[in-house]
């Protein structure tokens, strides 16, 4: 699996096979000790599903498909597909905002992350914000607010104000920063 994710409560396991095209769906069963995670379901994707993110209620996994510039939404109570869509040029990291109602999308070929309202029943994007050549991996700030996203090409990190949908402030990540993540003092940022 190049991806993978535990929901938040702890029921499900979902990886992205990229080089197999399908995305996984494991039921998680830590008492049964010899088969903790049973296969639930193999669910086709285009070419090359890449970064997943599920919502807080357990309920949506959230897949970006990098080289078909797609996004596809799995519900994980029946594991089917509930939509797929077009997006811009090579899909990488997904990010929900705390309320689960907006969907960040990196643009690995690209310089821009989209923004789409996913709380209806078909996603509808509503801004195209201007990162840096790349945009391709996130991480919260830790203050509800905040997100970092890193900028492979650019060689940078924006950082997004999830209120405003803006970028509000850029640091330098030489070498094509690619995952990211906080440590709990909410002062350093780590960069792969």
């Amino acid at each position: 699996p190049y991806h993978l994710r535990f929901s938040p409560d702890m029921k499900w396991f979902v990886t992205a096979a990229n080089r197999f095209n399908h995305i996984d769906i494991y039921r998680w069963q830590p008492e049964q000790a010899e088969a903790p995670m049973q296969l639930v379901q193999r669910i086709a994707a285009s070419r090359t599903p890449s970064h997943l993110m599920i919502d807080s209620r357990s309920s949506v996994v959230y897949a970006s498909i990098q080289d078909s510039d797609e996004l596809m939404a799995i519900d994980l109570a029946t594991q089917q597909p509930r939509w797929k869509i077009p997006v811009g040029k090579m899909p990488a990291d997904v990010f929900l905002t705390p309320d689960d109602r907006l969907l960040l999308v990196a643009l690995t070929g690209d310089e821009v992350v989209e923004v789409y309202d996913v709380s209806g029943a078909m996603p509808r994007q509503v801004k195209r914000l201007k990162t840096a050549a790349g945009a391709h991996a996130f991480r919260a700030r830790g203050d509800g607010r905040h997100v970092f996203v890193s900028n492979r090409v650019a060689n940078s990190i924006s950082q997004i104000d999830l209120q405003t949908l803006e970028v509000t402030a850029e640091y330098a990540a030489p070498g094509g920063p690619d995952c990211i993540e906080m440590l709990a003092d909410g002062k350093t940022l780590l960069v792969t």
